[in-house]
């Protein structure tokens, strides 16, 4: 092994919302998200999950996902790399 594996991170933050919808898409990155309060519902491939306070929820780049939130929630999430991949930045 060449070195430690230090994930990058592209971007991260904290929301706090009402009810909220990302429509559909598909990431280049991983998306990792922590149901901190309230319940999430992820629509990835096709298929619905759903979270609720204390679970995570990940998402592989280039899966298509849609994400709501019915109700107030805290959602913490970070968009990574495992190792920085230049292509993904487009």
């Amino acid at each position: 092994m060449r070195g430690p594996i230090v994930p990058y991170v592209r971007d991260a933050s904290f929301p706090v919302r009402t009810a909220w919808y990302t429509g559909p898409r598909r990431l280049l990155d991983y998306l990792l998200m922590y149901v901190q309060e309230g319940e999430m519902i992820a629509r990835v491939e096709g298929r619905g999950y759903r979270f609720r306070a204390g679970d995570f929820c990940l998402i592989q780049p280039g899966e298509l996902h849609t994400l709501e939130g019915p109700a107030n929630t805290i959602t913490p999430y970070v968009h990574l790399d495992v190792f920085y991949n230049p292509v993904r930045e487009r």
